[in-house]
């Protein structure tokens, strides 16, 4: 979600890149794995902060008019452990209904240490001040239409999520406000996508999931806006069905033939494919 906010001021188009490996992922991921299960699940906080900071090293932005921008995540396990627990009890308490609080705070944790560096040290960070209880009302408002509908809402449900998130999420360079996200995309829309993908999927025993995943994140992509200093950026999804089939079949094969040692390169892979088949190209 920050990278879009990332590429002030670029002309024509802005990619992610990634370059992180398989023998790295496994190296993170094996130690984190032991470390939580060891303290029973204590752990996970910092497990997470290593995680998202491993990611983001491996992660940049660009081109950019200030270069190649390198994605840093600053948050520290024991700071997210407070946060994770109080939230997260808090939630347990009221059978779920701080649930949309818990979510805003941990959405502003993260965009808070989440970071972009350009090579003469500016700073791109986005500042989310979304509140529990404006989420509240989108969330059980659109719970109940779900219900009602027997989830034939759920399209709008989402779009509505997303947008309502985009709309409280602002784009600093510098801690001074620069830019804003938007989504643009209506539930109409993603229905076709979303019914027809879910359908497809079943009838074809999964075999359809692939395209079905490239054209949902098409349509997130393609419907979201980001404003920069007054350029404004469309997203779009390069990644094709069939070669995310292919991945995933070849994946899954040689993971089980590798007993699992595999999928940290199947993982790697993955991550690779879509995060490369992000594009902003400036619209206006």
């Amino acid at each position: 979600m920050g990278a879009p906010g990332m590429a002030p001021g670029a002309a024509g188009e802005v990619r992610l890149g990634y370059v992180g490996t398989g023998g790295e992922l496994f190296g993170e991921l094996f130690v984190g794995w032991l470390l939580t299960m060891i303290t029973f699940g204590i752990y996970t906080p910092w497990f997470i902060c290593k995680m998202h900071r491993y990611l983001s090293s491996k992660s940049s932005v660009g081109p950019t008019q200030k270069g190649v921008l390198q994605l840093q995540f600053v948050g520290e396990g024991g700071k997210l452990f407070v946060v994770y627990i109080v939230n997260v009890l808090l939630t347990m308490i009221t059978f779920g209904i701080y649930g949309p609080w818990a979510a805003c705070k941990l959405t502003k944790w993260f965009a808070e240490h989440s970071v972009a560096v350009a090579p003469d040290g500016s700073q791109y960070k986005l500042r989310f001040n979304g509140e529990g209880g404006s989420l509240f009302g989108v969330w059980i408002v659109g719970a109940l239409l779900m219900m009602v509908t027997f989830y034939i809402y759920t399209p709008w449900f989402m779009c509505k999520l997303r947008k309502w998130f985009y709309t409280h999420t602002q784009i600093e360079e510098n801690g001074q406000p620069a830019g804003q996200l938007d989504f643009v995309g209506e539930g109409g829309d993603l229905f076709g996508t979303w019914i027809g993908g879910v359908l497809l999927t079943i009838i074809t025993l999964g075999i359809y999931g692939a395209w079905f995943e490239c054209n949902l994140s098409r349509f997130w992509l393609q419907n979201t806006r980001v404003g920069v200093r007054g350029a404004v950026w469309s997203g779009d999804f390069t990644g094709q069905g069939g070669d995310l089939f292919i991945l995933k079949l070849v994946g899954g094969l040689l993971t089980s033939i590798t007993l699992g040692i595999y999928s940290f390169w199947y993982m790697t892979n993955l991550i690779k494919f879509h995060v490369e088949h992000h594009v902003f190209r400036r619209i206006q």
